[in-house]
């Protein structure tokens, strides 16, 4: 479903940015790896990016910035 809610998202582990993003979803979000995604609307803006999905579980994925 377009759009996805994200219930978080961090980037590197949290406490280190790095360019991996984590993305933790609300819901099952069906999306596979070398999925093109779009992410707007968050704070801090540097999370707002367009790229592609590295890796995925049910309910989150992982982006590189």
């Amino acid at each position: 479903a377009d759009p996805i809610a994200i219930k978080t998202i961090k980037s590197g582990d949290g406490v280190t940015p790095s360019s991996l993003i984590t993305v933790e979803t609300n819901e099952p979000h069906d999306l596979t790896v070398g999925t093109p995604i779009k992410i707007r609307g968050v704070t801090p803006a540097d999370y707002n990016v367009s790229t592609f999905v590295t890796s995925v579980t049910l309910r989150s994925m992982l982006l590189t910035r």
